[in-house]
């Protein structure tokens, strides 16, 4: 369920500090921009009940003005394995949709399985080795008894 983009990111801050408070304070000292609220901005309406011309002020969307893509990539950089990035990957993701982080149990299961399906996916990734090996085997043994 969606939340307002400003408690979106603290609680992914939030997350990051303690799951790996080291890139959080990275980033904090090579990139505090990116630590920075996010850009807000006027915006002016015309009210069609009234007539009047309102202002209000507007968060930018995160995709916009490419600061989820900079924060990707500085988190990146310094995360080393793949269940990592994909746990990062996975929260950016549901940052990007305004959705409060994951449990990082549930990001940690969900980060293995998708590396054992990048990894062909344990057994599932064997079968049509194994295939071919038995399909060899019976040719063998078949050719023998001749």
């Amino acid at each position: 369920m969606p939340i307002p983009k400003e408690d979106a990111r603290e609680q992914f801050f939030a997350w990051l500090k303690q799951w790996r408070p080291h890139v959080y304070a990275t980033i904090a000292d090579k990139r505090p921009d990116l630590l920075a609220p996010a850009p807000v901005q006027a915006v002016s309406g015309l009210n069609w009940d009234t007539g009047e011309i309102e202002y209000q002020l507007s968060g930018l969307g995160l995709a916009e003005t490419g600061w989820l893509d900079a924060f990707s990539n500085a988190a990146k950089s310094l995360v080393g394995t793949y269940v990592e990035k994909k746990s990062l990957d996975i929260q950016l993701k549901r940052l990007q949709l305004n959705q409060p982080p994951l449990p990082q149990p549930e990001v940690q299961q969900a980060a293995q399985q998708a590396a054992a399906q990048q990894q062909g996916g344990g057994m599932g990734g064997m079968l049509p080795m194994l295939a071919i090996g038995g399909a060899a085997l019976f040719m063998f043994m078949r050719k023998g008894r001749r």
